[in-house]
């Protein structure tokens, strides 16, 4: 009798280990991915970037679960390059953020902080995604234009009123037939300007062969 008390209570106590476990990993955004380090070296498994509550919110240190292992690694944006969650990538860059005459640039490697950015489309002209809590305590990106070979990001948008237009005539005036589009309200979404925009330099490319 008294064995099997023993058996029961250490059952139990597995059995609520494991309840506790899953319920504190569901409080995680866990998706199969990839974390790569400072030095190239990748680590699979199960990647979580945002911790789910009354209010989500996103985490300083990138967690990831190695294959085969329970035990969660976090890594600061200073010690990784960035990671994958499943399609989604993101990059971890030193930058430095200038606010002058609400432009709202990010100088790649031009300061001291990391900070995380998912890449949302790739190209000549690509756009990142800025996450941030609002006052709200709601999770929200801001998208951010990066030309290829430049190592100066812009802000895309002004929150509810669209694209930064008398910003992006200036920005895009290796563009012109984008720029007249963006005067004239044609384009008003980042991902058109980003078509467009890529469309345009590969036609270009073309011309020059």
């Amino acid at each position: 009798m008294y064995k099997q008390l023993i058996y029961l209570v250490l059952a139990l106590t597995f059995y609520f280990n494991q309840v506790s476990a899953q319920t504190k990993d569901r409080k995680y955004n866990y998706v199969q991915g990839s974390v790569t380090l400072k030095n190239g070296e990748t680590i699979f498994g199960n990647v979580a970037n945002i911790k789910h509550g009354f209010r989500d919110q996103l985490l300083d240190k990138v967690r990831i679960k190695p294959n085969g292992k329970n035990l969660a690694k976090k890594y600061r944006p200073n010690k990784i390059s960035g990671f994958s969650m499943g399609d989604r990538q993101f990059v971890s860059w030193r930058v430095k953020r200038n606010n002058a005459l609400l432009k709202e640039v990010y100088s790649i490697r031009g300061g001291k902080k990391h900070k995380i950015f998912e890449l949302q489309s790739e190209g000549h002209l690509s756009i990142y995604l800025d996450y941030f809590v609002d006052e709200d305590l709601q999770i929200q990106t801001i998208p951010f234009f990066l030309k290829n070979g430049e190592m100066i990001m812009v802000r895309a948008t002004q929150g509810v009123f669209g694209l930064k237009r008398k910003f992006l005539i200036e920005y895009f005036a290796d563009c012109p037939p984008l720029v007249e589009l963006i005067e004239g309200k044609s384009i008003t979404r980042p991902e058109e300007v980003a078509i467009f925009y890529n469309n345009y330099k590969e036609e270009q490319l073309k011309l020059k062969r």
